[in-house]
């Protein structure tokens, strides 16, 4: 979705932005990632409600996206795999495992 479409989309439920107002919107919507956006829509109309005949502003659209990212379940912490004597402080069975392993590997190419 393009910063144009997602203009559209929001103009449609929402009413319209007042020019100037949607010049910035549009200016904020050119640092988000295209991939975002339909994301961003999806929580903005799961969250702003039409009732009071507000159009989200850049406030608005940008709580959507902190609420998308604290909503997401966080990713696990990249950790390289460890080998060796370090595996069997992390699994000590499975470092063991690996040990072993790794030992008969450089055996062979020895």
């Amino acid at each position: 979705m393009t910063s144009e479409q997602f203009i559209k989309a929001i103009e449609s439920y929402y009413g319209k932005y007042r020019p100037g107002v949607k010049t910035v919107v549009l200016q904020y919507l050119s640092t988000v990632a295209e991939k975002e956006l339909s994301e961003i829509r999806k929580e903005l109309l799961l969250t702003v409600s039409t009732q009071y005949g507000h159009v989200p502003d850049v406030a608005t659209i940008e709580q959507a996206r902190k609420d998308l990212r604290s909503s997401r379940p966080a990713l696990p912490e990249y950790k390289p795999a460890l080998i060796g004597v370090d595996s069997e402080a992390f699994n000590p069975e499975l470092g063991g495992l690996l040990s072993g392993l790794v030992k008969k590997m450089r055996g062979r190419a020895s």
